[in-house]
C-alpha cells in the first residue's frame, strides 16, 4: 500500500509529501491518503490543482450533468459516478472510465449491456419487443419512431 500526503498551512498548499518520516511545527496540518483511492480534498480542489505536483499525482474525471461515468478497475466494473468532479490518485490502481450521455434515448453501443445490473436500473429501463411485435417510442409526449422486435435498454428520463 503506497501512501501520499501533503501539508497545509492557513488552508493553502505548502508541500507534497512522499513516503517517509517528517517533522512539522504544530501550525501545519498534514493530510495522508492511500494512493489509488478516491481523493477527498480538505480544501477546494481548484486550489490544489494549481500545484503541478498535485496535478501530476491525480487523475481528474469530470462528469457533466447529463452524464454518468462507469468506473472500471483492472477492466472490471467498480461503480457509477454521477455529475461532478472526481480525483483519483494515479499509479497504484488501474482505473478506466466510460462516459454515457443520459440525454440520448438509447444506450451507446460501446457500453456493454452485460453491465446492466441493479446499479444501472436507476438510469435505464429495459424493454423486450418480440419478433412479431412493434412498439411506439414516445418521448415527452411526442412520437419518436417505431421499434421493431428486439431487446432494448432505454435511458430513464
Amino acid at each position: 500500500m503506497r501512501i501520499s500526503g501533503f501539508s497545509i498551512k492557513k488552508w493553502s498548499f505548502k508541500k507534497f509529501l512522499s513516503e517517509g518520516n517528517y517533522w512539522f511545527w504544530t501550525n501545519k496540518a498534514v493530510f495522508i491518503y492511500e494512493k489509488g483511492d478516491l481523493f477527498h480534498p480538505p480544501i477546494d480542489l481548484n486550489i490544489l490543482l494549481k500545484e503541478n505536483e498535485i496535478v501530476e499525482a491525480l487523475m481528474i474525471i469530470e462528469v457533466a450533468d447529463n452524464e454518468i461515468a462507469i468506473q472500471f478497475e483492472d477492466k472490471r466494473f467498480k461503480t457509477i459516478l454521477t455529475a461532478g468532479r472526481y480525483a483519483f490518485w494515479k499509479g497504484v490502481k488501474n482505473y478506466t472510465f466510460t462516459k454515457a450521455d443520459l440525454s440520448n434515448i438509447e444506450i451507446d453501443a460501446t457500453i456493454d449491456t452485460q453491465l446492466m445490473t441493479n446499479k444501472f436500473m436507476a438510469y435505464v429501463r429495459p424493454y423486450t419487443i418480440e419478433s412479431f411485435e412493434k412498439a411506439l417510442l414516445i418521448v415527452d409526449g411526442k412520437f419518436e419512431r417505431i421499434l421493431e422486435g428486439r431487446n432494448l435498454l432505454l435511458v430513464e428520463k
